[in-house]
């Protein structure tokens, strides 16, 4: 299941401040890190993206009402709305994520299971 990993990705933000980038920017502000996709606890967005540098703290800013929106050429879209909303309003971001092979140990803040009870991701 797709949600249930935390993945070593190289990650490409193709929005600022709600605006899509041109493609050399978008590549110019690649990050690396864990991406992870959690369920969020009821009363919360259905599924909140992060990325995560080797130390646990965010290497981009998370994305609320996260979901992929599309996999292929050996990546992954991942759209929603960035966690910091500027003037109150939600701003619309939208990652291309890449997997990576040499991957690092993960940090513990992408190791943590959900507290709501639930043993797992997704159940």
């Amino acid at each position: 299941m797709l949600y249930a990993y935390t993945v070593w990705c190289e990650c490409y933000p193709l929005r600022r401040d709600g605006a899509r980038l041109e493609k050399a920017e978008a590549r110019a502000s690649a990050r690396t890190g864990w991406l992870t996709l959690r369920r969020m606890p009821a009363g919360q967005p259905v599924l909140q993206a992060r990325l995560l540098n080797d130390i646990g703290s965010n290497a981009l800013t998370g994305l609320n009402n996260a979901h992929v929106t599309r996999i292929e050429r050996g990546g992954l879209m991942i759209s929603g709305f960035e966690d910091t909303p500027k003037a109150g309003a939600p701003v619309r971001q939208a990652w291309w994520c890449v997997p990576l092979a040499n991957q690092p140990r993960p940090p513990e803040a992408a190791r943590e299971q959900p507290k709501d009870g639930r043993r797992g991701w997704g159940r």
